[in-house]
């Protein structure tokens, strides 16, 4: 029998655990993450997700698993002492402070955000511009990094300090940071003067062929939730895009051995995947909190049942334009803090509606999709998972917006199952499979409206950018 190995997925609404022995799932449990909400503050309790993540692997334990991957959400920054202890909570991807904060950046620092590496950076959506927001808040913290005192990056360090001793972070959360150049991984300090922020301390880099020892564990890699899909999903080669519908939506290009820093398109560049020897780069465009929107209109509405969603994909008929980013629209180089409903009329009912927000949902899959293929030499495959993958209608008429078959995990969870299965290979066990996919064609005789529809009216509601 081939041994227990488990996959742990801190997204960021759930914690999920996968346990596998080879190809056969033997254990499923999630945990939610809870949100510290108010105003336009999102964030979370990194002792509470700490706890979690030690009941996870105390659940993997009972199993018989004792090579386990861990995958974190990205785009997040969180303070706390070095040797353990949190400062802060955890300032999550979807908090909106740094929206306003950004356009009180000095001009040659908004001015920057325009270069190839330097706008992923000092981008609204930054964990260095959130770090910015936190400095003004608390007078100790700046003395606190500047003296070694405190830490401060994404969750992942966090979490691998708590569970190892030692002070590291994974090369796909590292170079999303903000003050690592995504090729070298070595430290841009034009940054820390550009915002203003002392010279933290940087993590040593856990490369994706690396092993750690934790607490009776092997700790068998760690790596970026919307990375570890890539690998769950088996969406590694060029030309690859990997679509998750989930909290938010990312899609992400895979371009191999080569790094595309897509100057001007706003897009960001990504590690899909690196060992000591050799990388797997990506680009990733983005529409945060699209699938936290629908979900809100989904509970509010229809009590919660997305069946209403896979009903109206297929139907014919124009459908109203409708844009359910009911808390603001925020995707490369685009942001507003305006929430955006357009093109509702008195008539229109609320199944009317719902088919907008379906719409909506592959316009705005397609309009990324766009954004990436200049980067492929070739044509693209595009395989969807995530939690909104699951309505097979909605897939279709994703399809139709793209005009051509799209695949689709049958599993939308791939996550724990991409940690799972790297955390195997890298502790020499048998590990599980890539997710099986599915073809999903084009819906036939839906309209589509041109998906630059959707967002042409982006530039009255004003950019954050310069």
């Amino acid at each position: 029998m081939p041994a227990a190995v488990a996959g742990i997925d801190v997204g960021t609404s759930r914690i999920k655990l996968d346990v596998y022995r080879g190809d056969e799932l033997v254990e499923r449990r999630s945990w939610a993450n809870e949100f510290l909400r108010s105003g336009g503050v999102v964030e979370q309790d990194p002792e509470l997700v700490r706890a979690r993540v030690l009941e996870a692997l105390d659940v993997a334990r009972g199993l018989g698993a004792r090579c386990v991957g861990l995958s974190t959400y990205r785009g997040s920054v969180v303070v706390w002492r070095a040797g353990g202890g949190k400062v802060t909570n955890v300032v999550t991807w979807m908090d909106r402070r740094s929206l306003e904060l950004y356009r009180t950046l000095p001009l040659r620092a908004r001015a920057a955000s325009r270069l190839p590496v330097l706008g992923s950076t000092l981008s609204p959506e930054s964990p260095m511009v959130k770090l910015r927001i936190l400095l003004g808040e608390r007078r100790d913290l700046r003395e606190g990094l500047a003296s070694g005192r405190f830490r401060a990056w994404n969750i992942d360090a966090y979490l691998v300090e708590a569970l190892t001793g030692g002070y590291k972070s994974d090369p796909s959360n590292k170079a999303l940071m903000g003050i690592v150049h995504p090729r070298d991984l070595r430290p841009l300090w034009l940054v820390a003067r550009l915002l203003g922020l002392p010279r933290i301390p940087i993590p040593d880099t856990l490369y994706h062929d690396e092993v750690v020892e934790a607490g009776g564990f092997t700790l068998g890699v760690v790596i970026g939730d919307q990375q570890a899909t890539n690998h769950g999903t088996g969406c590694l080669e060029p030309g690859c895009v990997r679509v998750g519908m989930g909290s938010g939506l990312f899609a992400s290009l895979v371009t191999g051995p080569r790094l595309e820093l897509s100057p001007g398109r706003g897009l960001v560049p990504l590690v899909i995947y690196r060992d000591r020897a050799s990388s797997i780069y990506g680009l990733e465009g983005y529409i945060t909190g699209l699938g936290r929107a629908v979900e809100w209109f989904i509970d509010n509405f229809f009590r919660g049942s997305y069946n209403i969603l896979d009903e109206v994909s297929r139907e014919a008929g124009r459908p109203p334009v409708v844009l359910p980013f009911f808390w603001g629209l925020r995707y490369p180089r685009r942001t507003s803090g305006l929430a955006g409903v357009l093109g509702i009329e008195p008539h229109h009912t609320l199944r009317d509606i719902a088919k907008g927000v379906a719409h909506s949902i592959a316009a705005s899959i397609a309009f990324q999709v766009r954004l990436l293929s200049p980067a492929s030499p070739g044509r693209v495959r595009v395989v969807v998972t995530g939690g909104l993958s699951r309505l097979h209608g909605l897939v279709s008429l994703t399809a139709s917006y793209l005009g051509r078959n799209v695949e689709r995990t049958i599993d939308p969870d791939t996550a724990a199952l991409g940690v799972a299965g790297i955390a195997a290979r890298n502790c020499g066990v048998e590990g599980p499979s890539p997710a099986v996919t599915e073809v999903v064609d084009p819906a036939e005789g839906v309209d589509i409206i041109e998906p630059e529809r959707f967002f042409e009216w982006i530039g009255s509601l004003g950019s954050a950018n310069p």
